[in-house]
């Protein structure tokens, strides 16, 4: 117990001492992390990067699956801008709403509820795009995908929850 503790000390340090030495590294121009433009792909090119490309060596994706699977998140880049567009305006426009100086009830709830679509919008144009990427894959490949993700998100479900490693 103590061994595994301070190996996992040991490493967090080592971690963290080099993402402060040299935080350019940390943070390329090439990686796309959380909040950084989007899933795995680089902000300015649109290609991939170096989480798309883990996965397609892991998931041994022919060189037309690549070009299939990148021309698929393009188009869906596309189609949605106009709607994040929209997501930004209307959260400005509640931000300016709840800090103005008279509550508007009617107006917020307007505001909440054009959220509310916009979002379902993107919701469904995400999974449209998921499945037209799963279309792609092989039945061996959606399998191990799906194992992937699983382990990805330490075991669990959706937020944290379900089943475990259940199946890896």
């Amino acid at each position: 117990m103590k061994k595994s503790y301070l190996v996992v000390t040991a490493l967090s340090v080592a971690l963290l001492g080099g993402m402060t030495m040299n935080p350019t590294a940390a943070f390329s121009a090439g990686w796309n992390g959380p909040g950084m433009g989007g899933p795995g792909t680089c902000q300015k090119t649109g290609q991939p990067g170096p989480r798309q490309q883990a996965m397609a060596e892991i998931l041994g994706l022919t060189a037309e699956q690549q070009t299939q699977i990148q021309a698929i998140r393009t188009e869906h880049r596309q189609a949605v801008a106009a709607l994040q567009q929209s997501m930004r305006t209307q959260r400005d426009a509640l931000r300016q709403a709840t800090q103005a100086a008279d509550f508007d009830e009617a107006k917020v709830r307007n505001l909440a509820a054009s959220q509310a679509e916009t979002r379902t919008e993107l919701i469904v144009a995400r999974a449209k795009m998921q499945h037209s990427i799963q279309a792609i894959l092989t039945p061996e490949q959606r399998e191990l995908a799906k194992k992937l993700q699983l382990f990805a998100r330490g075991g669990k479900g959706h937020r944290g929850q379900g089943p475990g490693f259940a199946g890896l």
